[in-house]
């Protein structure tokens, strides 16, 4: 009989509360004071006034959360109307009804309050007053360490997850990285709901959970708050060679930060490239991103065919001096045995200069064409002017050249002893320090092994960046409360809506 009591007391406390109705609260909780769960219907009835609440007597763990929580709206201050948290709603007067349905007075008869209830006697209560326009005080402090643990012994899982988040993102907020991971093994992201994805990329983040985590999370978030779960699902995934993974995961990136957005998309031209997927990949290229990967990657999308228009806006948005860009497709055609590609990538460059001249004589002597050869050589040892800049940039570009043709020879012989002799005549006229290095090079050009001359290029594998700094604006829960619905479970707030009190909520 006593529990019935007791169940029907909280049915009566939730029903008001749930209708919006602190002035029918105050007055169920006057008729039935010291009944199971007044106290904490007394507490809502505090916050949603934003009264202050008293130091709790004996631990409470869902009073606990209520003062937490007007703990949360002293903390936000004036960003607390504004936010997404019940603050919104409790910081609107007319949220919740107020009045308690005393009887008019005009012609009544009123004594004062007594244990005996006579028949018809109506309490006389004083109405809830709003007083959330004025200063916000901190509630008294009270240990919250063990408040998951007490939570989920008492059966509440949701409410523990969700404290369990709110702590561990403030710990973290505050630089106490360990206790808030410990603090994050607690948290249940299947339990959050909508907080569910933050939930896991918290855990991820705090250690609680391996990458293997933030790939199954990124599978199944989208839109740009996914932007750190999929940054760290495709880091993972390329560093253990899963290029076949990442495309689907970094499709349609979007996000508001710009370093890992850019790290996201070079990882997916990267994969694409691995794929043999070279035009995603040249589409995939930022035309913003002024790193060297990012350069190096379009080299890589755009080698070993004839450039086209794609091709040649991609490097002039990339490079602030597309020749080098140009040049160094030319040659990479060159070394690959691709003519016509290498021919494509001469034709954008600039038709002057010691760069164009290079890209002329290897292009010539790959061809086989001695007579272009020899004047591209003529052209190149005569550029610029006679100071000593001048010199010492000639001798630079005629030692590279040298290095050039001992590549290309082995698999283009037929100007060997051609470009042995005008490497030696170059040795001449340009004397000093690169006379030395010519001078080999034209030796070695005249054996069979020519290649000994130079370094045979071999493309290293390009590396991973590494991955930037993640930062996370950790959302606040909508509220930390757990309220008793009447119908034995708890909820914690009303649901999201514009409608005002007047009602029970659905």
């Amino acid at each position: 009989m006593i529990a019935l009591a007791a169940t029907l007391a909280v049915a009566t406390f939730a029903g008001a509360f749930w209708d919006r109705d602190l002035g029918a609260l105050a007055r169920e909780l006057a008729d039935h004071p010291g009944a199971a769960e007044a106290g904490l219907f007394e507490d809502l009835l505090r916050l949603c006034d934003c009264e202050p609440l008293p130091q709790l007597e004996r631990p409470d763990a869902l009073r606990l959360l209520v003062r937490i929580e007007a703990g949360r709206r002293a903390r936000l201050a004036k960003r607390a109307a504004a936010s997404d948290t019940l603050w919104r709603d409790v910081l609107r007067k007319d949220f919740f009804r107020r009045d308690p349905g005393n009887p008019v007075l005009a012609d009544a008869l009123t004594w004062p309050d007594e244990e005996e209830v006579w028949t018809g006697e109506v309490r006389l209560i004083d109405p809830p007053v709003w007083q959330c326009d004025k200063p916000v005080r901190m509630p008294p402090q009270q240990d919250d360490s063990r408040l998951v643990e007490s939570l989920r012994a008492a059966g509440h899982a949701e409410a523990a997850s969700r404290f369990a988040y709110h702590r561990a993102s403030r710990l973290l907020a505050r630089g106490e990285k360990t206790a808030a991971a410990d603090q994050a093994r607690g948290i249940d992201p299947a339990a959050l709901g909508q907080l569910g994805h933050w939930a896991a990329l918290l855990r991820i983040r705090l250690g609680a959970d391996g990458p293997e985590a933030a790939v199954a999370l990124a599978r199944v978030w989208s839109g740009p708050q996914s932007l750190p779960a999929r940054a760290l699902a495709a880091d993972h995934l390329a560093r253990q060679g899963r290029w076949a993974e990442i495309p689907e995961l970094t499709g349609g990136a979007e996000g508001p930060d710009r370093a890992l957005l850019e790290h996201l998309r070079l990882l997916r031209a990267r994969a694409l490239i691995e794929l043999s997927r070279r035009d995603e990949a040249l589409a995939a290229i930022p035309r913003d991103a002024r790193s060297d990967l990012a350069r190096e990657l379009a080299l890589e999308s755009i080698a070993g065919r004839p450039l086209d228009p794609a091709g040649i806006e991609l490097v002039r948005a990339l490079w602030p001096d597309p020749a080098d860009a140009f040049a160094r497709l030319a040659q990479r055609a060159l070394f690959a045995g691709a003519l016509e590609a290498a021919r494509s990538a001469a034709a954008a460059l600039p038709r002057s200069g010691a760069r164009a001249r290079l890209v002329e004589a290897e292009l010539a002597f790959a061809a086989g064409s001695a007579t272009e050869f020899r004047a591209s050589v003529d052209r190149l040892a005569s550029e610029g002017g006679h100071g000593a800049a001048q010199r010492l940039a000639r001798g630079r570009a005629a030692v590279e050249l040298a290095g050039a043709l001992a590549s290309l020879a082995p698999g283009a012989p037929a100007l060997r002893l051609e470009a042995a002799a005008e490497l030696q005549s170059l040795a001449e006229r340009i004397g000093g320090t690169a006379a030395r290095d010519l001078s080999a090079a034209a030796a070695a050009l005249r054996t069979q092994n020519a290649a000994s001359a130079g370094v045979v290029r071999i493309p290293a594998p390009l590396p991973v960046p590494d991955l930037p700094p993640i930062e996370v604006s950790w959302p606040e829960p909508r509220s930390l409360l757990a309220i008793p619905d009447g119908e034995g479970g708890l909820r914690d707030w009303f649901p999201a809506q514009e409608a005002l009190a007047g009602g029970r909520s659905p």
